[in-house]
């Protein structure tokens, strides 16, 4: 948890920043993302729907 905390952190990423995550190939890693923030206890991470235009 500490390594994923000073990476984020080390991105400007708090417990409070919105994260949105997209991504193509049917969102396979921007899921994978998605779940290991959540998992790892971040609160406002948003996965989007449709990828990008």
């Amino acid at each position: 948890k500490s390594d994923m905390e000073s990476l984020l952190g080390n991105a400007g990423i708090s417990n409070d920043t919105t994260v949105i995550l997209y991504g193509d190939n049917n969102n396979w890693f921007a899921a994978w993302a998605f779940w290991q923030m959540k998992y790892y206890g971040h609160g406002e991470v948003k996965l989007m729907n449709g990828g990008r235009a």
